[in-house]
């Protein structure tokens, strides 16, 4: 009798280790996925025009084809510069042109919202204005 309550013990162990697994795996390939998916559909095309800031963002971004980049956070206060997009890293590279800056920003990008992040510093969230 011990050693049957303990085989059944054991297999439902196994079993929900083995469930577990699988949705870790779930997860994982989810995630994945949506990354895959939100890689693909980016394209620097994306990113030109205006961008107004949200969630405590003061600043509106412009992105225009020539690789301008002005970042106006209102009262004469701008960085002003140029910008290079590496579509695969989803990164952009921001480099200031009165202080000499390069800022290197990773790229979260779904449909009319941009959220610019650099290492160590908090997100930038941005919808587009036009």
């Amino acid at each position: 009798m011990k050693k049957t309550i303990r085989s059944i013990t054991c297999v439902m162990a196994l079993m929900l280790l083995a469930s577990t697994a699988a949705c870790s795996k779930d997860t994982e390939e989810v995630q994945t996925t949506a990354a895959q998916t939100e890689a693909e559909s980016f394209s620097v095309e994306n990113l030109y025009g205006t961008w107004k800031g949200t969630d405590g963002e003061i600043s509106t971004l412009t992105l225009d084809k020539s690789g301008k980049y002005l970042d106006d956070a209102g009262d004469g206060l701008y960085i002003a510069g140029t910008f290079i997009v590496n579509e695969a890293a989803m990164t952009m590279t921001v480099d200031e042109t009165d202080f000499g800056m390069v800022i290197v920003y990773h790229i979260t990008y779904t449909g009319d919202t941009l959220t610019l992040q650099m290492d160590g510093g908090l997100p930038r969230k941005f919808v587009k204005t036009k």
